[in-house]
């Protein structure tokens, strides 16, 4: 579980250090966007800095790519390290999941090399982050594809769901050697194929790609998108929550397992609700820091951790999942 914790907060932590902050960005590279890939060279010692462009409270995943060098990215809030990876986890990539959260103007994008002495080209890329049980409403009108990304951990089981009244839905999953599973419903009867579902079973620790798509010429409409996770012993998850927001799991156990479920909250000040759900099961606890003790009935329930207080409130949130024993 060590191991876990150190992972989900080396991904998406808010370390508030000033160690190697810079001062000023007089050496700027060039500004990287959401959806898009740019490119660089890194010459050896040095470090190159990339002005991001984002809107307030956006959720981006982004990712660093070098053949050369062994790439390090820092995201800077001001002279801040908010954001940082080494691709320590055994990836070839550099990738972590952010919200900016911050004034806009202020954030930057750091790229090193783990040993200094090494040099070579990389690519960039920010793509619209997801976090687990989160769900997106969203409206495209006439475009190609809409594409979103969320870090993943081996062995996590996970359910992807697309839905629309407006397009025969198609929903693939990618990593960055191609295609992993891919649904348009085409086994469904012409003119009802609204829903697409990938089941998986996550194979390695890394970024994935979600491709939203439909049957026809163009993206055309409405669709709600969601990554619903299956918790498991020991898990531990870090999201953020935004403005009257709420984030959904599922939870499997067998009948009559017990369960001590967590969540805190990243200030004092933010308030959080969980509860849970399902088969005659309805409790709820209020708090910054909250947690449930419970004994599942049946082996299938939800939990929801949501804003409570104040609508515009948003900010990270840690939930743990322990089966107990008496």
């Amino acid at each position: 579980m060590c191991s876990r914790l150190f992972a989900v907060t080396a991904i998406a932590v808010f370390v508030f250090s000033l160690l190697g902050a810079p001062t000023t960005f007089a050496q700027e590279a060039g500004v990287i966007s959401m959806n898009e890939n740019t490119s660089g060279f890194l010459e050896a010692g040095e470090v190159e800095y990339w002005s991001v462009s984002a809107s307030a409270l956006e959720q981006a995943v982004i990712i660093g790519h070098s053949a050369d060098f062994d790439i390090v990215l820092t995201l800077y809030h001001n002279d801040i390290s908010v954001a940082s990876d080494d691709d320590g986890f055994g990836e070839l990539d550099a990738a972590f999941i952010t919200v900016f959260t911050g004034s806009l103007g202020n954030y930057y994008l750091a790229v090193s090399a783990f040993d200094s002495s090494s040099s070579g080209a990389y690519e960039l890329s920010m793509q619209p982050g997801l976090f687990y049980g989160q769900h997106i409403n969203h409206t495209s009108r006439n475009r190609t594809n809409d594409n979103y990304a969320f870090y993943g951990y081996e062995g996590d089981q996970i359910t992807l769901l697309l839905h629309s009244d407006d397009f025969d839905a198609v929903l693939g999953l990618y990593n960055r050697y191609g295609q992993i599973a891919v649904d348009d419903n085409s086994w469904v009867e012409a003119g009802s194929q609204t829903d697409a579902r990938i089941d998986l079973v996550i194979p390695a620790n890394g970024v994935y790609f979600i491709d939203v798509n439909s049957t026809g010429t163009a993206l055309n409409g409405s669709y709600l998108l969601s990554i619903w996770p299956t918790l498991h012993q020991g898990q531990v998850i870090r999201g953020f929550l935004p403005p009257q927001g709420a984030h959904v799991f599922h939870i499997m156990g067998q009948s009559n397992t017990r369960l001590y479920i967590t969540a805190s909250s990243d200030t004092q000040y933010r308030m959080l609700d969980l509860i849970i759900y399902g088969h005659g099961v309805n409790d709820e606890q209020t708090g910054d820091y909250v947690r449930l003790d419970l004994t599942l009935p049946y082996p299938d329930h939800s939990i929801e951790v949501r804003a409570s207080g104040n609508s515009s409130d948003s900010g990270w949130y840690e939930l743990t999942v322990f089966t107990l024993t008496d």
